[in-house]
C-alpha cells in the first residue's frame, strides 16, 4: 500500500514538471478573455468531467496561489485509489485559491484532467 502511495506521489511530482504549461489553470486574463460561450462550454466541460465523483471532506493546510496549487489533509478518495493523506493537489478553477484560506473545512471532488489529477470543485465548510 506504501509503495503505491510513493508511486502516486512520484507521478505527480513528475507530471508537474514535465507536463507542459497548457494543463496547468487558467489565469485571470485567459479567463477574462472568454468569450460567454467558451465560459459555458467550460463550465459543462468542468461539471462533465467530475459528475458522479464523491465529495471528500478536506482541511486546506496551504495554498498557492503561483502554482494554482493546493494542499489539503484530505479523506480517502476511493475512486483516484487514494487513502487518507496530506497532499498538495493542481486546482483547475483559479478562483477555488482566492476563495478559500489555510484553515477551511471543505468538500472537494477530484477528477482526471489531461492525466493529472485535480481538484474539479470545492465548496465550503465550516472554518476553524
Amino acid at each position: 500500500m506504501m509503495k503505491i502511495v510513493k508511486s502516486l506521489a512520484l507521478a505527480f511530482v513528475i507530471s508537474a514538471i514535465v507536463l507542459p504549461p497548457v494543463v496547468r489553470p487558467a489565469s485571470a486574463q485567459q479567463l477574462a478573455a472568454l468569450s460567454t460561450q467558451d465560459w459555458y462550454q467550460r463550465i459543462e466541460s468542468t461539471r462533465k468531467k467530475a459528475q458522479g465523483h464523491p465529495w471528500v471532506s478536506a482541511i486546506i493546510k496551504k495554498i498557492d496561489v503561483g502554482s494554482g496549487e493546493l494542499t489539503i489533509s484530505h479523506g480517502a478518495i476511493a475512486h483516484a485509489k487514494m487513502p487518507a493523506m496530506t497532499m498538495t493537489f493542481p486546482v483547475r478553477d483559479p478562483s477555488d485559491l482566492t476563495a478559500h484560506e489555510t484553515g477551511d473545512h471543505v468538500q472537494i471532488q477530484v477528477a482526471d484532467d489531461g492525466g493529472v489529477i485535480k481538484i474539479v470543485h470545492v465548496k465550503s465548510g465550516k472554518r476553524r
